[in-house]
């Protein structure tokens, strides 16, 4: 019985220390300013939404659909494994969670420009994400 409060305590912080993301997040980043605008989608519909240069902190807080959020999830499942990294000044990126680590894809130079099923998940997630009225958290999370 004295181990149970340490296997408790394994149990709780294990799912954390893996460094692996939970959920996807597409975003939008560079420029002048280098300032990054990323969306963390939720498997329940919740959207938060970030900025920041280095540490992205997610200020801001929506809701699409359950349904919506997961044909996301159905359509990052279905994407195939690509490596696909071409940032340009401006740049593009859906992050989301693989078998053993997070798949970062990102684009935004002219001349290699993305796979078509990246751009198209990535261009009608931010439409669903566009039409959403986000409110200030009190906490913001990072």
């Amino acid at each position: 019985m004295r181990f149970l409060p340490y296997l408790i305590l394994i149990l709780f912080v294990l799912p954390n220390a893996s460094g692996q993301s939970e959920y996807p997040i597409f975003g939008k980043g560079g420029g002048i300013a280098g300032e990054v605008t990323q969306y963390r989608i939720l498997n329940n519909g919740k959207v938060y939404k970030g900025t920041g240069m280095v540490d992205i902190l997610y200020a801001q807080k929506g809701k699409i659909s359950r349904s919506d959020a997961k044909k996301i999830y159905a359509d990052l499942k279905a994407m195939p494994d690509t490596l696909f990294h071409h940032p340009g000044n401006i740049y593009y990126f859906i992050q989301y969670p693989g078998d053993t680590s997070d798949i970062r894809v990102t684009w935004g130079d002219p001349a290699y420009p993305p796979p078509e099923a990246i751009s198209e998940l990535y261009r009608s997630t931010l439409v669903t994400i566009a039409g959403l009225t986000f409110k200030n958290l009190k906490k913001p999370l990072r």
